[in-house]
């Protein structure tokens, strides 16, 4: 009895078959890639934003502090020496030595710096080549509506307006300080904190 040989199934995968599993194999792994890439970037980012806000705090808490106890200067000066909407300058022992150090904090760009300057000789005097600079906070976005200082006098109560620019610095009695930080460029990442403070030793409303 003659034996016919049936041909044999081919048992590799056909061109077809390998395209349709590359294909399954990256419509899964792209989301995935996609959902990593977002954890983290959002991580990253509120992890930012928490360092941001950290350095802010404690920022508004030294400003009270020095602004609470503002002082005159070695020179006889005034306790402060300037104040507009994006800097102040004043005077405060702030290392209890006996010497009213120059304290400034302004914006540059997206920084809030402090400048100190400690006075030198007899009589003593402030050398702006001998300022001392520092960020004190990173990420700030305070647009013009919301100046990072604003100024009030003895009359405030809560709701009075804030003293116009140009302004006289006798007049200030309370400072507020609001910042705008956010660690991303959408104006929806954004966070405003304030606080204010009231200048104890130029206080005469009471």
């Amino acid at each position: 009895m003659k034996i016919v040989n049936s041909p044999q199934k081919n048992s590799g995968y056909t061109l077809m078959e390998i395209m349709v599993t590359i294909g399954v194999i990256l419509i899964i792994l792209i989301p995935l890639t996609r959902l990593q890439v977002n954890v983290f970037t959002y991580g990253r980012f509120f992890y930012n934003t928490n360092i941001i806000q950290d350095e802010a705090r404690r920022t508004m808490q030294k400003f009270s502090s020095e602004v609470r106890s503002v002082t005159s200067s070695g020179t006889g000066a005034y306790a402060i020496e300037s104040a507009t909407n994006n800097s102040m300058i004043f005077f405060r022992d702030i290392n209890q030595d006996g010497l009213a150090e120059r304290i400034r904090y302004y914006l540059d760009g997206t920084d809030l710096k402090k400048g100190v300057i400690v006075p030198t000789g007899n009589p003593q005097t402030y050398l702006p080549a001998n300022e001392k600079f520092s960020v004190v906070v990173h990420g700030i976005y305070n647009d013009v509506g919301t100046p990072i200082f604003q100024y009030y006098n003895r009359s405030y109560d809560g709701q009075t307006a804030a003293l116009s620019q140009p302004l006289d610095i006798t007049a200030i009695r309370l400072v507020k300080l609001t910042l705008l930080i956010g660690a991303g460029n959408s104006n929806q990442d954004r966070i405003t904190l304030t606080t204010q403070v009231a200048l104890r030793n130029v206080k005469d409303n009471l």
